[in-house]
């Protein structure tokens, strides 16, 4: 997975500023780390997540609705109006975590031009992440302690699961106000706070531990180095997402569009080149189709000299043959006694026979039923037999519904 940390001031420069990023290897890895430059080339991966710094994010909770999730997507910007100064259409706002059981919703704040400028830079760059995540949840923290990250003037923290924020006005004996902020809070809400960890930035020199431990009224210890790069590569663990809501589509869409573009050549290229194959061998059957007809048409005149048009040569041929049969006294299975055994099956079930006619491989039936469900019954047993099966309009008898089937072998017809 590909990392990439935007400072609060790389959009203004349009994404020339310094951009860090490092790739993990797995939860057990070394992450292969750097910084691009003015534009400089950013390693590719499967896939991109944006972290963005503490400071520019908020983290707060709200009541929401809670069945229709759309409306809930909608509704956020304007639930947290009360507790922010910008104007609620400059802001976007992501659920950071579900419902919790006093019934409000952790959420994300953050300013909707600057990420949206950002993934704006990226893109141009062929980069469209996977998750936007916030600084302030990728330190760990257990249940009864608050985690800092510290630098020597400021930093940020993370009270919990879900919230977290900004320091700062801090020093080496005093602890920054709105930690002690956080401490009176949680004292409020029954939470006990049972100790404060430490984790340092690179370079900075750890604060007096004993001042800040007096100040807070609770035990701080120093946990060592930590930055961004060592966060979990757990996604559940990294915290909120901030690609939900409307920001989302197009950015996927682009994205697939994107990582596509390569696959739909590579279909389109196969396409192409199945479509030759296909016209090619379309273009082969159908002068093999040519010549057949041909060869066929030029032996039925061979054999027929005097027929006047040859539309279908074989049905031509075989009604021929089957003339010459008879003219030659010839049995065939079209005579009268095979072609009155073949449809006898058929004949002895319901129907009773009031008549019948032939003449050259048709047969004539008169068939007298005592319902319509019986002539619909003859016909499709006759069918089945092998027959092509003709049927006159009913008539209606005193002694039944007599119907006509002018019956033919489907080899003559």
């Amino acid at each position: 997975m590909l990392s990439l940390y935007i400072d609060k001031d790389w959009p203004s420069s349009n994404g020339q500023a310094s951009l860090p990023w490092a790739i993990s290897a797995g939860k057990k890895g070394e992450a292969l780390t750097g910084a691009a430059l003015d534009g400089e080339k950013i390693p590719s991966a499967r896939k991109v997540e944006v972290i963005v710094p503490a400071g520019m994010s908020y983290l707060t909770s709200v009541e929401a609705p809670r069945r229709n999730r759309r409306l809930m997507m909608k509704s956020l910007r304007f639930a947290v109006e009360d507790e922010v100064v910008d104007d609620p259409e400059n802001l976007h706002v992501a659920p950071a975590g579900p419902i919790q059981s006093d019934g409000r919703l952790p959420v994300a704040v953050i300013d909707r031009g600057w990420i949206v400028k950002t993934l704006d830079l990226l893109a141009k760059r062929g980069i469209f992440p996977d998750a936007v995540r916030v600084e302030t949840l990728l330190p760990p923290v257990e249940a009864d302690s608050i985690s800092v990250v510290w630098n020597g003037a400021e930093g940020f923290m993370r009270t919990d699961e879900y919230s977290g924020g900004a320091l700062d006005t801090g020093d080496s004996s005093t602890p920054p106000v709105a930690l002690e902020l956080a401490m009176d809070n949680a004292s409020a809400s029954g939470k006990h706070i049972g100790k404060i960890d430490i984790y340092l930035q690179e370079d900075a020199t750890a604060p007096d531990v004993k001042a800040w431990s007096q100040a807070l009224d609770a035990p701080v210890r120093v946990m060592g180095h930590w930055d961004w790069r060592k966060a979990s590569p757990v996604a559940r663990e990294r915290g909120v997402n901030l690609l939900q809501g409307d920001i989302v589509p197009m950015r996927r869409t682009m994205r697939v569009m994107r990582q596509g573009r390569l696959t739909l050549a590579l279909i389109a290229a196969i396409a192409l080149v199945h479509s030759g194959f296909l016209l090619a061998d379309w273009f082969s059957l159908k002068r093999e189709a040519n010549r057949l007809q041909t060869q066929m048409r030029d032996s039925f005149k061979t054999a027929f000299p005097k027929a006047r048009a040859v539309v279908d040569p074989p049905l031509q041929m075989r009604r021929n043959l089957a003339d010459l049969r008879w003219r030659a006294g010839g049995r065939d299975e079209n005579d009268l006694i095979p072609m009155l055994s073949a449809a006898a099956p058929a004949l002895k079930n319901n129907a009773r026979l009031g008549g019948l006619s032939y003449d050259k491989g048709t047969l004539n039936l008169d068939l007298v039923a005592q319902t319509d469900n019986e002539v619909v019954s003859e016909r499709d047993d006759l069918s089945r037999l092998g027959f092509d099966v003709r049927s006159a309009p009913p008539q209606r008898r005193f002694y039944g519904t007599q119907t006509r089937f002018t019956i033919t072998r489907k080899n003559i017809r």
